[in-house]
């Protein structure tokens, strides 16, 4: 699949759940969905599921810089929402980056550079976010279903 660019919206794209088959090199889920990086402001981006990441997120230096220039969402105790300083955060105690999905801390890194340009969704991030895998289309689901990535 070509690399589409990452725009800004004013609306989430429909998720896209794409089985990608190369012929005896590799078989590879990709989810093309949209971060909600401020309220009413949404970026599309394309992920690859991958079981053996041993971390929960891998970012691209692009979409790590493009995340970087927003603000962010946060959710408080009482799920309200409420703009943050920004989407990825620094964890001085853990020497960690992270962000914010659906109400929960989850860790950030560089993508390697061996695997740039992906986003790259690792296991942990996986199983939280409730993924099943069919033999039919859309091939992989999540439940409950994610129609966008957010705060």
């Amino acid at each position: 699949p070509k690399m589409l660019p990452m725009i800004e919206s004013a609306s989430p794209i429909e998720p896209e759940y794409i089985y990608n088959h190369r012929h005896g090199r590799h078989n590879r889920l990709l989810w093309r969905v949209s971060w909600r990086v401020e309220e009413g402001k949404y970026v599309p981006m394309t992920f690859v599921i991958d079981t053996g990441a041993p971390k929960m997120l891998y970012l691209s230096k692009k979409a790590m810089d493009v995340l970087e220039s927003y603000k962010g969402q946060e959710v408080d105790a009482e799920g309200n929402a409420r703009v943050s300083d920004k989407v990825i955060k620094w964890d001085e105690d853990l020497c960690q980056q992270w962000v914010t999905l659906y109400g929960r801390k989850c860790a950030v890194e560089r993508t390697p550079s061996c695997h740039e340009p992906a986003n790259i969704i690792g296991l942990k991030l996986i199983m939280r976010l409730g993924m099943s895998v069919s033999d039919s289309q859309p091939f992989f689901s999540f439940q409950p279903p994610r129609s966008m990535l957010h705060a």
